[in-house]
């Protein structure tokens, strides 16, 4: 019954290899694109706002090695449409705490 069957010639089964890696790479990129292009959205947003806020040269710009160590520094907003920032602070261990300015305020307890 099965002895007259041939099996799938090589040339044969190299164009369905081919074929099944471009449907799968299809697949992929149907799937990758749209994500991708959601995240540039956003990010896109914050890289607009980005070059409105600075961290303007002034005196208090500074490190205080000595004991209780302090960073000073201030944040200068020069774009239309940007109430305010969120800043987090690193520490040397990598704990981080987050600080929200709003326009026209300041706080001492950063």
């Amino acid at each position: 019954m099965f002895r007259d069957k041939r099996g799938v010639s090589p040339v044969v089964a190299t164009v369905l290899l081919l074929v099944l890696t471009i449907v799968i790479g299809g697949v992929v990129f149907s799937v990758v694109i749209p994500f991708v292009n959601d995240k540039l959205k956003d990010s896109k947003e914050c890289l607009d706002l980005l070059g409105g806020v600075e961290f303007a040269e002034s005196k208090f710009n500074c490190y205080k090695t000595t004991p209780p160590s302090e960073t000073g520094f201030s944040v200068k907003i020069s774009k239309d449409g940007i109430s305010g920032v969120k800043i987090s602070l690193i520490d040397e261990n990598e704990n981080s705490d987050v600080f929200e300015i709003k326009d026209g305020t300041t706080s001492d307890s950063l």
